[in-house]
């Protein structure tokens, strides 16, 4: 469950942040704002992804058939999945490269792309390490 001191702020669609008082219905795309403790993080991260089953989505579609540990390199990745990797980054791990896309705490249910890849957050500890990753193909 939320916690009770969370507070739902709206969403952001396309750039523009609507408001809860404009009753907003979610869509795809959309980012959720709430507020909440930072001890908080983790349960409403939970909440949030278990509950991407929205307009028939499953956990499978939502993060990938595969989990993978975080800490493996993306030249480790290449080597199974064989993808076009940014030669400046090629050596680090997943967390790495997926936390030095945000400008904020990662959660669960962060996704960035990789070549042909889409690498969903999939576990992180209390300290707001990644510890799992989905992966999937890209949708065409």
């Amino acid at each position: 469950t939320v916690p009770p001191s969370a507070e739902f702020l709206g969403v952001i669609r396309q750039g523009e942040w609507i408001m809860t008082r404009e009753n907003p219905t979610f869509r795809l795309k959309d980012s959720v704002l709430i507020l909440c403790k930072m001890n908080d993080v983790q349960a409403i991260s939970t909440v949030l992804a278990s509950t991407a089953k929205v307009g028939g989505l499953t956990q499978s579609d939502f993060f990938g058939d595969f989990v993978l540990n975080a800490q493996i390199t993306l030249d480790e990745l290449d080597s199974f999945y064989t993808i076009a990797l940014p030669e400046h980054d090629s050596h680090i791990t997943l967390a790495d490269y997926i936390t030095d896309r945000f400008h904020r705490r990662v959660v669960v249910g962060d996704q960035v792309s990789l070549d042909r890849l889409v690498l969903t957050v999939r576990q992180i500890n209390d300290n707001g390490d990644i510890k799992l990753v989905g992966i999937k193909p890209k949708e065409s």
